[in-house]
């Protein structure tokens, strides 16, 4: 009897033995075997990305204060609770990542399933974090943006006058 491990350990081929092309389906079931094979390295990775995520934070929590100092509350009101967020979510990837683990030996395509919650959840917490970070730049951006709009309108209007234009028109 040939063991789980052993078959998954197997290439996975685009054709069969007679060179014909591997129907969809039959190709899905060994990327999903491979993807099974590989289930340890990606809660290794998972794991990996939450600690450097959670790393980050005190990074992000000191950007916000900055932002605090440089900007009103109302104009990064909007970042206030990321912090929090991220923490929140990085404790479901966690979660999602010890369950995966208790799985691995038993299912390991719930081990996945819980693998793949893990790393969606992480991602969100690290778009929290990387929106602190690029604030200050996305708030540059937008003063900028924001004075060449006026610009533009002034100059409209100057246009009107100069030409005598019915505003109305």
């Amino acid at each position: 009897e040939t063991s789980r491990g052993a078959i998954a350990s197997l290439p996975v081929p685009k054709r069969d033995a007679e060179g014909k092309r591997l129907a969809p389906g039959r190709r899905g079931i060994l990327n999903l075997r491979d993807s099974e094979a590989g289930a340890e390295q990606q809660l290794a990775s998972l794991r990996e990305r939450i600690a450097e995520t959670g790393a980050s934070l005190p990074g992000a929590e000191s950007e916000l204060h900055t932002l605090g100092v440089t900007y009103s509350a109302t104009v990064i009101a909007s970042l206030q609770d990321n912090p929090q967020q991220a923490r929140t979510l990085l404790g479901a990837a966690t979660e999602a990542a010890g369950r995966a683990e208790a799985l691995l030996a038993t299912d390991r395509a719930q081990a996945l399933g819980a693998i793949d919650t893990g790393l969606r959840a992480q991602a969100m917490a690290q778009a929290q974090v990387r929106a602190i970070m690029e604030a200050q730049e996305t708030l540059a951006g937008a003063a900028d943006k924001l004075t060449a709009a006026i610009a533009s309108i002034t100059a409209d209007l100057n246009d009107v006058t100069r030409l005598k234009v019915d505003p109305q028109a």
